[in-house]
């Protein structure tokens, strides 16, 4: 069965076709995503639906899009800290622009989806995806199945405040959140966070790419994979998952697991086990991937 999967992230907006077994090779385009404009967005999206169906040469092709952010089940409201969908409706708008419903999930349960159907988590029965790069978020299959959630199927560890202790310990700034908070993990753990840890600690620009092939900002590394262990170790106690899959740009450094698992590993509470840590299989492929599948499933409900 060939699938359409279209991932809308804070940065891009990737279009793949899919099979059930992985992705066809060479069938890819990406978008810059629109910033400000919300109808621009939408066009955007609306044309890779359309660039999808003609590479399949099959109007019907199941299509499924990964969206970032919130989805409020019961009016179908959007909330994205890093899109310009705030309080849009983007199902019910895409819908009346391409002429047929396209399923809509989270982008990040679209990854964890990805992840527990063939991926780095196959086998295992509670999987969260947690993706580092624009920003931080993360979904929840248990058993095949997304975990039930009033609000929606994305797990919004991005938005939770990070420790009173860590701050305090390394006197962190207080950075704003693009949710409008202030001392959000997703403020420090995004790529723009890693660059602002940075600022802060060396007192100079730097880019997170730069601080990565650095060796002269391990001090910076080291202070930012505390506030990983953080943010896992809430996964950890909140879903006690079998196994956390890490995804997103950021993840993709040199020992990211390693380092995750040496700093989260103090905070073990008895004998209760640690997750298995991995980094995905898919790759920046698998929030779309995720969709194309969440698009079979629905084809065929």
């Amino acid at each position: 069965m060939i699938l359409g999967g279209i991932d809308v992230g804070g940065t891009a907006i990737k279009a793949r076709i899919f099979t059930e077994e992985g992705f066809l090779p060479g069938v890819s385009r990406r978008w810059e995503t629109p910033k400000e404009s919300y109808p621009a967005l939408i066009e955007h999206i609306a044309e890779a639906v359309e660039w999808l169906r003609i590479q399949a040469d099959q109007s019907d092709l199941p299509i499924g899009l990964a969206l970032a952010g919130l989805i409020d089940p019961e009016t179908g409201e959007s909330f994205a800290a890093n899109t310009p969908a705030t309080g849009q409706t983007v199902v019910r708008d895409l819908t009346q622009r391409v002429g047929v419903p396209v399923p809509v999930m989270n982008d990040c349960a679209a990854f964890a989806l990805s992840e527990a159907q063939g991926g780095a988590g196959q086998g295992a029965r509670s999987v969260v995806g947690l993706t580092f790069g624009t920003g931080l978020g993360a979904g929840h299959w248990v058993g095949g199945k997304s975990a039930f959630r009033h609000g929606g199927d994305s797990v919004e560890i991005g938005h939770i405040g990070i420790s009173a202790q860590l701050a305090a310990f390394h006197e962190l700034p207080g950075l704003k959140c693009g949710c409008g908070r202030t001392g959000c993990y997703e403020a420090y753990l995004s790529s723009a966070g890693l660059s602002a840890l940075g600022r802060h600690i060396l007192g100079r620009d730097i880019s997170h790419s730069q601080i990565i092939d650095d060796p002269s900002s391990e001090e910076v590394l080291s202070i930012w994979f505390e506030v990983v262990a953080e943010a896992l170790q809430v996964l950890y106690l909140m879903l006690a998952p079998n196994i956390i899959v890490l995804g997103g740009g950021v993840s993709q450094m040199p020992d990211f697991v390693i380092r995750a698992r040496s700093a989260l590993a103090p905070h073990v509470l008895g004998s209760l086990p640690l997750p298995k840590i991995a980094i995905s299989r898919f790759g920046n492929e698998s929030g779309a991937r995720g969709a194309a599948l969440y698009a079979g499933r629905m084809s065929r409900a």
